[in-house]
């Protein structure tokens, strides 16, 4: 419970300095103004939203985790995380990118914003292809050399794992794209499906396959 604040406060700071800075004037009417009833209302309404996507994704990211540790043993769990470290390593690149371009999308017209949000998808596509490959050419070595011979199982898991960061790192591209689209409401059922939904699928491919299960159900 206590872990899952930080989640609900970073959105709600995150709305409430963008009203409050945007159109707060300094007298003590506009300053009670943001305390009525109705604001908070809707500031409430919408983080909901963004606050139980971020909470089940969480979840949904820790699980197999959980159940590589529950079903194999924690050593089991240090190769998932060696290979999620290594597989990992890129991803600043192009979410620096979404992060650089992403504010103007918000500016632009209908029209304008479906061409610009497409030409980034493709960028980011086309980014998130050659460091994968780059870093699955690399990835026995890295492990031999950061990890040890006794970390060499990571290796067979690299490659589902740079494929679940690549359509992370694109799922953030449509995400902004829905929240422009107001599909608020779609995002929060969609999150909730899958983290619902991934809780038997991890623990049943966990169960059968192994810690390929658990990185397969990603």
């Amino acid at each position: 419970v206590f872990f899952a604040i930080p989640i609900l406060i970073s959105p709600l700071l995150s709305i409430a300095f963008k009203l409050f800075l945007t159109d707060f004037e300094f007298s003590k009417i506009s300053f009670f103004r943001y305390f009525e009833y109705r604001r908070i209302k809707v500031l409430f309404g919408i983080l909901k939203p963004f606050a139980i996507t971020n909470i089940f994704a969480n979840f949904y990211l820790k699980l197999p985790i959980l159940s590589i540790s529950y079903f194999l043993g924690y050593s089991y769990v240090g190769v998932y995380s060696c290979a999620s470290t290594i597989a990992a390593t890129w991803v600043f690149l192009p979410m620096s990118i979404v992060s650089s371009f992403i504010p103007r999308y918000y500016s632009l017209s209908k029209e304008q914003s479906i061409d610009y949000i497409t030409g980034l998808l493709s960028l980011i596509i086309a980014v998130c292809f050659f460091s994968s490959l780059f870093i699955y050419s690399l990835s026995g070595f890295l492990i031999g050399f950061l990890y040890g011979v006794k970390y060499h199982l990571a290796n067979d898991i690299i490659f589902p794992i740079l494929l679940s960061s690549s359509l992370s790192v694109i799922g953030t591209v449509l995400y902004h794209f829905l929240i422009k689209q107001k599909a608020y409401d779609f995002i929060m059922r969609r999150t909730l499906l899958c983290a619902v939904l991934s809780v038997p699928i991890t623990l049943f491919l966990t169960y059968f396959y192994g810690m390929y299960g658990a990185v397969f159900s990603l």
